[in-house]
């Protein structure tokens, strides 16, 4: 009896289905994606192979998927409908965020909409400091008050991130409590489980894109569970995460906020396996689907680099992902065009070297090897724009710059210029 390694991925159009034996043989069968259902197109393909290669004898040890059930809900803005519970005067964390814009010079860029609207953001009035010692108690009352008010507004999945939980959760554990007495069928995600870092936007963000894919992700791993054990296959499903691993269907469901990118990341990690096994340095891979492509500057190492902010539609999610950069159709976000190699997000990594560049400019002019330029008169009346800064002539120093002996930077020639002027 052979032993088959499944792997499956969906995407908008078509479902891939690759099985791989334990002598090496390779089957393959491509089939059209069920987008009400994407599970049926699975069931139903693996069947198919099964039946049309004669492999009803053959033992299914493990099925490795990569999904995009999660990026797809959040790019066409179909999750569940959340709530957010937090801190009082925390309520705009969502859309203030972290006041950086990923297009700097673009004046026509406006921020996405949060995946929240405020009138489902409720405040409860707690405090922990950042010691995580408790400053202002939670009134179990209150915490009632909010979850009764998003209840009413018929939300089905709720977020909560109060201030400085990462440190001390009894406040979110409280909440969490409440929440499961009162409305035991919501999806409940809380901050101190989800993400227990600080940085309250991205913590704020990835717990509510959390709750936001969780009922969707829930289904579809349950449906799929179920149709896989209705045609005998009880090998365990291993979902493929964001930054190229595995994790089983069950810690899946729980924080798919580890899936997003599971099928771009799946075609990353295939280019660089195909890459070492071919003998070729560096690739650049290209994914293209219905909803984003993603590019890759991959070089054949023995790890895949990683980035820790993934970024899709614009919504800050601090989970680890392969370095691929994404270009979502619609959402702002274009690949870096500098030398960032996808180690860093574009913004911030461009932020720096600006920064890097500035701070070594004044560095040599605190020195005197670099000066200021002005523009100057030209001999026929013109005026002579020229850089910034500009090396000091070689062997003239300040003391022949303040007698005017071919010193750089003079407005007319017989006006000394002080020593340290920039």
């Amino acid at each position: 009896m052979t032993r088959y390694r499944v792997g499956v991925d969906i995407g908008g159009t078509f479902t891939d289905i690759v099985f791989l034996g334990e002598d090496g043989r390779r089957l393959t069968k491509k089939v059209s994606s069920t987008v009400d259902n994407y599970a049926t197109a699975i069931v139903d393909g693996l069947a198919e192979l099964i039946r049309e290669r004669g492999l009803d004898d053959a033992e299914i040890v493990e099925v490795l998927h990569g999904t995009t059930v999660a990026s797809n809900a959040i790019l066409e803005l179909k999750g569940a409908r959340t709530g957010l519970i937090t801190t009082k005067g925390f309520r705009d964390v969502l859309e203030i965020r972290t006041l950086r814009m990923p297009r700097l010079y673009d004046l026509s860029w406006t921020k996405p909409p949060p995946l929240v609207e405020r009138h489902l953001r409720v405040e409860v009035d707690e405090r922990i400091d950042a010691k995580g010692e408790v400053e202002r108690p939670l009134a179990e009352a209150d915490v009632a008050r909010a979850v009764e008010k998003l209840v009413d507004e018929g939300v089905e999945a709720i977020a909560v991130c109060l201030i400085h939980s990462y440190l001390n959760p009894v406040h979110e554990q409280l909440v969490k409590k409440v929440a499961a007495q009162m409305a035991p069928a919501l999806t409940l995600c809380i901050s101190s489980e989800v993400l227990p870092e600080n940085k309250e936007h991205e913590r704020t963000s990835t717990t509510v894109i959390n709750a936001y894919v969780r009922p969707i992700v829930e289904k579809y791993l349950s449906a799929l569970t179920a149709e896989l054990a209705r045609i005998g296959v009880d090998a365990p499903l291993l979902l493929m995460q964001s930054n190229g691993g595995l994790t089983t269907a069950k810690a899946a469901a729980s924080t798919p906020m580890n899936i997003i990118e599971s099928g771009p990341a799946a075609g990353v990690v295939g280019v660089q396996a195909l890459a070492r096994q071919i003998g070729i340095d560096k690739a650049i891979s290209f994914d293209m689907r219905d909803h984003s492509q993603g590019i890759d500057n991959r070089e054949r190492r023995a790890q895949p680099r990683t980035r820790i902010l993934g970024r899709r539609r614009g919504d800050d999610r601090l989970a680890p992902v392969v370095g691929c950069r994404l270009h979502v159709e619609g959402s702002g976000h274009r690949p870096c065009r500098s030398r960032c190699r996808g180690r860093v997000p574009y913004p911030d990594r461009c932020r720096r070297r600006a920064a890097d560049r500035a701070s070594e400019r004044r560095r040599f002019s605190g020195s005197g090897l670099l000066r200021p330029r002005r523009h100057r008169a030209h001999p026929d009346g013109r005026q002579c724009r020229s850089r910034l800064f500009e090396p000091r002539p070689s062997g003239r120093g300040c003391g022949q710059a303040r007698r005017g002996e071919g010193a750089v930077g003079h407005r007319r020639e017989d006006r000394p210029v002080p020593r340290h002027e920039h």
